[in-house]
């Protein structure tokens, strides 16, 4: 990544990490046992909460709140098998 993109992330306040090359095969059971399922389950409450609540008859959608967005966000997480922890 480049220096001045990385400058600019971490003044927001946060912190780039680097994955070395030929590492990312020991970082692949955490793509595929928790982020995969859950960005499913984020997306798929997104989804139910975009039909229930979220879409106006005019077509526009209403904007969540930082706290409704951070409860999507853990429902998503908790919904996460963590069977793979013990593989």
């Amino acid at each position: 990544m480049m220096v001045s993109v990385v400058n600019k992330i971490e003044i927001s306040g946060v912190q780039v990490e680097h994955t070395p090359g030929g590492c990312k095969a020991l970082i692949q059971p955490v793509v595929v046992g928790f982020y995969n399922p859950f960005k499913g389950n984020v997306l798929n409450l997104w989804d139910e909460w975009l039909v229930n609540e979220g879409l106006n008859v005019d077509g526009t959608v209403n904007c969540q709140i930082r706290y409704q967005i951070a409860e999507l966000i853990v429902a998503g997480m908790l919904k996460v098998s963590t069977n793979w922890f013990e593989k």
